[in-house]
């Protein structure tokens, strides 16, 4: 685990500070270079503003080719370590219901 095993999944944006950070964050987890690298695309993709702009006549900017390719990567990416970036514990809710509750 290392920050070139990241900046294969973000390129070369994020400083290594940056990145480093990431790592300890998810460090004792499985798949901690991923959940990294999600971590950092899903704050690239946060930050992003409008994908089209432009000034009539004069100027315009796509970025939806851009976009998609972040989102592909972000799916290829939840598709190995689910849909938990945080670095907490999740926990689940269950009800417990019994014949003894019935009454």
């Amino acid at each position: 685990m290392s920050v070139e095993d990241v900046r294969d999944w973000v390129g070369t944006s994020e400083d290594a500070d940056t990145i480093t950070a990431q790592l300890a964050r998810f460090d004792g987890q499985d798949h901690v270079v991923e959940r990294a690298a999600l971590a950092i695309l899903l704050r690239r993709e946060a930050d992003s503003g409008a994908a089209k702009w432009g000034v009539s006549g004069d100027y315009s900017e796509d970025d939806s080719e851009g976009r998609k390719a972040l989102s592909r990567r972000i799916s290829r990416l939840r598709a190995i370590v689910g849909d938990e970036v945080s670095g907490l514990p999740t926990l689940g809710v269950a009800s417990i219901v019994g014949p003894g509750n019935l009454r």
